[in-house]
This record gives C-alpha cells, structure tokens and sequence, in this order.
C-alpha cells in the first residue's frame, strides 16, 4: 500500500434492481493506492434470508434475490491484517408487467442526473418517460404515439446542432400522430384520437423535466430560427409501432 494505510473502499453495482435479477458488485478503492487486498468477505445485513450470493471471497459479488426490498451489501477486505469495510444500499423492486409489457425500474433523482437519463432497456425512451406512459395510458395506439414521440425527442437533444438531420423523427411522430386524428375515423379504424388534442404538450412536460433538457430542446428549436416549416403530411406508414403499440425499429 506504498507505506499508506489511509484508505477507503467502496462498491460499484446498481442500486435498483429488479427481483430475479442477477448483479454483479465489485470492491473499488476511493483513494489512491493499490487495490489488491489479501482477502473479501461479503454479506447481506437484512432480516430476509431469500438471496442468492456467489464469490463471497473474491473481489466481485453476485447477488440476486426472489423477494423486494432494501438490501445492505457489506464487504470486508483484508491487508496485513488491516480490516476496510464499505456498504451499499440495493432497492429491488418488483418487475412491473403491463398487458405483457415489462416496464424498467423507476430511476428516480439518478434519471435526472444526466441529459439523456437511464434508457435500461435501450429501446430509445427514458425508462421514467416509459413508465409514466404505460401507467397514465391503456390503449395501444396512444401508447405507441406517445413512445414514438418521446423517441424521437430523446434523439433531437442529443445534439441539437444536427435539428436539420434529426427532425425526420420528430416529423414522422407527427405525422402518425395526425393519422389517428384526422384519417383513422374516414378508414373506419376502431380508434379515433380526439382532433383537438395536443399529445405533444402531454409528451413535453415530462420529457423535458429538468433545465438541461429543457435547454437542450430549446436550441433544437433555434436552429430553425426565421425558416418557414410546414406540417409533414399525414400517414399512418411513419407510426414507428404496432397494434399493441410497442415499438419497431
């Protein structure tokens, strides 16, 4: 340890879990140093003993548990006979299921750390957006409008210098948005979105929920400054979803 002996330790895994899912934690070290210790010994503190532990004495643990709840990963490692100790709180949730659909865990204040958030399913749409999607709406085309738009929103804010290239996506929301409200109802579909609804409006509020998106969207905007844009032309072939409104490609 070069003659320092003033060290920390920590651990590096996710804190929120789905039960039934396997997670790998591993040792860091906080400060410098060497980060081989003589030995690991990891445990649970909780009072529920449904969990599955493995390489309890190696540098990396896997945990996973049948059952929700907090649990308190506690590692001890070992360096000439020196004892360092470091924690982790794990929240496992229950997987929420809807009409099929597994929903990712809610990320909570750590969905609004970064600009683009946690995308744990990586299907384009912010795990938080997705959740209040499914939980606020139950028809599957609404459904795929609002996941088609909050897609395409995600990728204009990546970098709003490119708004020329990447407002394609945000036209063809609009245009399947268009579809359910002014031409399903004259091709007889058994759906038929309100003509004076604005679901953009609904899909913005919580898109753009913290100042750095906000900003971000605002300077995909200014790049149009003094153009003239037009409506993109209404078509059901630009919905990006299918009749249970899950997402295609």
């Amino acid at each position: 340890m070069s003659g320092c002996w003033n060290i920390e330790v920590g651990i590096d895994g996710d804190k929120n879990i789905n039960v039934n899912e396997e997670h790998k934690y591993r040792v860091t070290l906080l400060s410098k140093g060497n980060t081989v210790f003589d030995s690991y010994k990891w445990e649970v503190v909780s009072k529920s003993r449904d969990y599955k532990l493995s390489n309890e004495t190696t540098k990396e643990l896997t945990f996973s548990t049948q059952k929700a709840g907090k649990y308190t990963l506690k590692v001890t490692a070992t360096k000439n006979t020196k004892r360092y100790t470091a924690t982790l709180v794990v929240e496992v949730k229950e997987q929420l299921i809807i009409d099929g659909h597994v929903l990712p865990v809610d990320p909570g204040e750590e969905g609004k750390k970064t600009l683009l958030g946690i995308d744990s399913n990586n299907n384009g749409v912010r795990d938080d957006v997705e959740r209040w999607i499914y939980l606020s709406y139950k028809e599957p085309i609404e459904r795929g409008i609002f996941m088609q738009s909050a897609r395409a929103y995600q990728k204009v804010i990546v970098d709003p210098s490119k708004a020329h290239e990447t407002v394609v996506y945000l036209d063809m929301a609009l245009s399947c948005e268009f579809y359910w409200q002014y031409e399903a109802k004259d091709n007889n579909e058994t759906y038929l979105l309100d003509e004076y609804r604005n679901m953009g409006k609904e899909i913005k509020a919580v898109q753009f929920n913290t100042l750095a998106r906000h900003m971000a969207y605002e300077r995909y905007n200014a790049e149009f400054s003094g153009e003239i844009l037009s409506s993109p032309p209404t078509s059901k072939g630009n919905c990006k979803f299918d009749e249970n409104g899950l997402l295609r490609p």
